[in-house]
């Protein structure tokens, strides 16, 4: 969206440039890093910082494990992953014996739960939003702050299962009487965000609106924006920021 935010902005009459420094893969951690050299390097008057869902658990993730996630280190094999585990036949075949046992019992496999970041909106899970998990974002959050230096914006970057139906999407978990559904609290991780940006006297901008308006806006087999997501979350940065420039 980096580059239809950068057209819709220079239709306007203000100038601004969009640097995009999103890599990805990288959560919290890896981006305050990223952050300190690069807005010490460049003449920066704001800086946005999306913050997807999932980086309430990312924020525990270890360098080196990290760096094995996005390629970069090479990860323990056995015999079969190193010889075979990138067979895409097997794969095949590992793929229709979950989707017969999700028939079956009515249990999905634990990726879909993964993948759609259901533990995120589980209320009733203590164990997710602890204290040292609030006190580790809200402590990079800050140093983010710091080194982004005169204006730190967060972008609020919902998953699929807050602005889309389930039946939207495939990775949704097996919900035959819709109980599922119905115990997650849709707004917990922008509500725990927006406590952490409060304290930090934090703007957090809130796109959900935009995304459940848009027709299609998350690919069916992902958690990523389709074209036509990318290019709501463009327009609505576009009018967000064009608010913040005549602010200053």
């Amino acid at each position: 969206y980096a580059s239809l935010l950068q057209t819709s902005l220079d239709d306007t009459s203000q100038t601004i440039r969009i640097i995009n420094a999103g890599v990805t893969g990288y959560g919290p951690n890896e981006s305050l890093a990223q952050i300190d050299e690069l807005v010490a390097s460049l003449d920066v008057d704001f800086v946005v910082y999306q913050f997807f869902v999932n980086e309430f658990e990312e924020i525990n993730i270890e360098p080196a494990t990290r760096l094995q996630d996005i390629g970069l280190a090479e990860q323990p094999q056995n015999l079969r992953t190193r010889y075979i585990g990138r067979s895409q036949t097997l794969a095949r075949l590992d793929q229709a014996k979950e989707q017969l046992l999700e028939v079956a019992t009515g249990r999905s496999p634990d990726w879909k739960y993964d993948v759609s970041f259901v533990d995120l909106y589980t209320a009733a899970r203590g164990d997710v939003y602890t204290n040292d998990l609030i006190d580790r974002v809200e402590s990079t959050l800050r140093k983010i702050a710091d080194a982004a230096g005169n204006e730190l914006v967060i972008l609020y970057t919902p998953s699929a299962i807050e602005v889309a139906e389930p039946t939207s999407f495939s990775y949704f978990p097996s919900d035959r009487d819709g109980s599922l559904r119905d115990s997650l609290d849709m707004n917990l991780p922008f509500r725990k965000l927006s406590e952490i940006a409060d304290r930090l006297g934090l703007e957090v901008l809130d796109p959900r609106a935009t995304l459940r308006d848009t027709a299609i806006a998350y690919h069916r087999d992902s958690w990523h924006w389709t074209p036509a997501g990318h290019a709501a979350i463009a327009k609505y940065l576009s009018e967000q920021l064009s608010d913040i420039v005549n602010e200053q």
